[in-house]
C-alpha cells in the first residue's frame, strides 16, 4: 500500500522504496480518476438539463436566451476544459477550475430561478472530495457569498434568496463537519501508517541478515545495510536497477554466472533457495560466500515482487575449518597416544629386564653403572610415553613442588656420557633450595622456574662459542660468575 501526504493546494505522492508501494496508485491518482469520471458524466447531463430540459420549462417561449440555458453551455465548455487538463497531467490546475464551475453555474441560472442556488451544494461538495480541507471551506464561504450576486437583478430580493441560502448553509455545514471529521481520522491512520512503516523499517535495518526487494519487472526496490555492505551499492543507487547489476552471484567451482533467485520466484511463484558454493561479487570485486533464500511477495492483487534474504557465510566457513583442523588433531592426539602405549608396553618389557639384571650383577661390577643408566634413559622415555597418553586421553597435569638441584643432579651422570669426552660439561647448583611445580607422571618442569636460577653453555674443541647464549645468560644473571675450561670451553652458571 502506498503511503500519501496532503500538502498546501493538492495532494501529492510521497516517494517510498517497496516494491509493493510503487505499483499502488496514489491518492492523487484515485483523485484524478475520479475527476475525470465526473467530467465525463457531467458534460451529457448539461446538455440535457441545462441546455435542453430546464431552459423549456423555465421559458418555452425563448429557452435559447434565458440564463439556463447560458449557464449550460458554460458547465459543458468548461467541463471540456477540465477533461483535458486533467488527461494532460494538470490536476492541480484540473480540480480548482470545475469546483469554480460549479459554484458559477447556479448563480448564473438563478437569474431565471432563485431557487437554482441550492445546486451550489453540489460544488462545496465536489470540492470537499478533491481539494484539501481548507480549499473545502473556502468553496464553502464563496458558495454563500455568491447568494448576494442574485440581489444585481432587479426583479430579486432578500427574500429570493433566503430560501436558498438557509438550505446551502446546513447543507455547506454538514458536509465540512464531516470532511472534518474524516481529516481527523485519515491523519490518526496516516500516524498509525508512518509509526508502523518506521518500525517495519527499523526491524529491516536491524536484522543480521541482507534484505533486498525487487518490483515484479526484476527492479531492485529496497536494501537494507546489510546488503548494501556486501553488496557494495548503496540503497539509492541500486534502486530502480534490475537485480543482475546489483545481485550477481556465480558458482564457486567452475566460475560461471548462477541464474538468479529473483527471476526463480517470478517464473515458478514459490520459495527458492540458493545451490551450494555460491559467491556473491560485489561492486568493487569482492567475493563473499553466501546463502539465501527468495520468496514471493503476495498481495491482494497476487504476486507484486520478491523479497530476497542472503547471509554472508566467510565466518562460518573460517569456523568450519578450524572445527576440522582441530578434528585432525584430535585424530593425530589419538594416533600418536595409540603408539605411545605400545612403546610403553616396550619400555616396560625393558625396565623389567635391566631391573632382574641388576639384581643378578654384583655392586661392584662394572657394567652396573651402564645397567642404571640404560635404566634412567628407560625410565625418562617412560614419563614422555604418559605425557603423549596424557595428551591423547585429555586428562590433566598434576604437578607438585621439587628439588631442582636434586633432579639436576640426577641428570649429570647421563650428560656426561652421552656428550663424550671431547664437550667438557659443568653444572652449578644453586646454592639456596631451589623448589618448582614438576608433573612426576610426565616429567613436566615448569621452564620459567628452571632458568631463573640455572644456565649451562657447552663448548667443544675446534667450535666457536654460541655468544648471544651467553650474552642473554649474562643480561638475565648479572651475578652469574663466568669460567672458562679448557680453552674454548665455558660454562656460566
Amino acid at each position: 500500500m502506498q503511503t500519501n501526504g496532503v500538502g498546501n493546494g493538492g495532494l501529492r505522492p510521497r516517494q517510498n522504496a517497496s516494491a509493493v508501494r510503487s505499483v499502488a496508485p496514489s491518492v492523487e491518482e484515485h483523485a484524478r480518476r475520479f475527476l475525470s469520471a465526473l467530467a465525463l458524466i457531467l458534460m451529457p447531463a448539461a446538455v440535457v438539463v441545462g441546455m435542453l430540459v430546464l431552459p423549456r420549462w423555465l421559458a418555452p417561449s425563448d429557452p435559447l436566451h434565458t440564463f439556463t440555458f447560458q449557464a449550460g453551455i458554460w458547465v459543458f465548455c468548461t467541463t471540456a476544459i477540465v477533461f483535458w487538463l486533467n488527461r494532460r497531467g494538470h490536476y492541480r490546475w484540473a480540480a480548482p477550475l470545475f469546483v469554480l464551475e460549479l459554484l458559477m453555474a447556479p448563480v448564473w441560472a438563478s437569474f431565471d430561478s432563485p431557487e437554482m442556488l441550492v445546486f451550489m451544494f453540489v460544488g462545496v461538495l465536489v470540492a470537499s472530495a478533491l481539494l484539501p480541507l481548507r480549499a473545502a471551506i473556502a468553496a464553502g464561504a464563496l458558495a454563500l457569498a455568491a447568494h448576494s450576486l442574485v440581489l444585481l437583478h432587479p426583479a430579486r430580493g432578500l427574500v429570493d434568496i433566503a430560501f436558498p441560502l438557509s438550505v446551502n448553509s446546513i447543507q455547506i455545514a454538514l458536509v465540512l463537519v464531516v470532511r472534518s471529521a474524516h481529516g481527523r481520522l485519515e491523519r490518526a491512520r496516516l500516524a498509525a501508517l508512518a509509526e508502523s512503516e518506521r518500525w517495519f523499517a527499523t526491524t529491516l535495518n536491524s536484522i543480521g541478515d541482507a534484505v533486498l526487494t525487487t518490483d515484479t519487472r526484476g527492479q531492485v526496490s529496497f536494501m537494507n545495510p546489510i546488503a548494501a555492505e556486501l553488496t557494495g551499492w548503496s540503497p539509492s543507487d541500486a534502486r530502480g536497477r534490475l537485480v543482475e547489476d546489483v545481485y550477481r552471484i556465480q558458482s564457486e567451482v567452475t566460475g560461471a554466472s548462477a541464474e538468479s533467485p529473483v527471476h526463480k520466484v517470478l517464473r515458478d511463484g514459490k520459495v527458492v533457495a540458493l545451490t551450494n558454493h555460491t559467491v556473491l561479487l560485489s561492486r568493487s570485486g569482492e567475493r563473499h560466500p553466501i546463502a539465501d533464500s527468495g520468496a514471493p511477495i503476495q498481495g491482494n492483487a497476487g504476486l507484486e515482487g520478491v523479497v530476497l534474504v542472503f547471509r554472508d557465510l566467510s565466518r562460518q566457513l573460517a569456523l568450519e575449518e578450524r572445527l576440522e583442523r582441530a578434528a585432525r588433531l584430535e585424530s593425530l592426539g589419538r594416533l600418536a597416544g595409540g603408539v605411545a602405549h605400545d612403546f610403553n608396553n616396550l619400555l616396560t618389557v625393558i625396565g623389567g629386564g635391566l631391573d632382574l639384571s641388576l639384581e643378578q650383577l654384583p655392586k661392584a661390577d662394572p657394567l652396573r653403572n651402564d645397567l642404571e643408566d640404560v635404566l634412567e634413559a628407560t625410565d625418562r622415555a617412560v614419563a614422555l610415553t604418559r605425557q603423549l597418553l596424557a595428551f591423547s586421553r585429555r586428562q590433566v597435569l598434576q604437578p607438585r613442588v621439587v628439588e631442582l638441584n636434586l633432579v639436576i643432579y640426577g641428570l649429570e651422570r647421563l650428560l656426561r656420557r652421552m656428550l663424550g669426552e671431547r664437550i667438557t660439561l659443568s653444572i652449578e647448583l644453586s646454592a639456596e633450595p631451589d623448589r618448582v611445580l614438576a608433573d612426576v607422571r610426565g616429567g613436566f618442569v615448569s621452564r620459567a622456574s628452571a632458568q631463573a636460577n640455572y644456565g649451562v653453555v657447552l663448548g667443544a674443541d675446534g667450535m666457536s662459542v654460541d655468544a648471544p647464549a651467553t650474552e642473554r645468560l649474562r643480561a638475565t644473571r648479572p651475578q652469574a660468575k663466568l669460567f672458562h675450561r679448557h680453552g674454548y670451553h665455558e660454562v656460566l652458571a
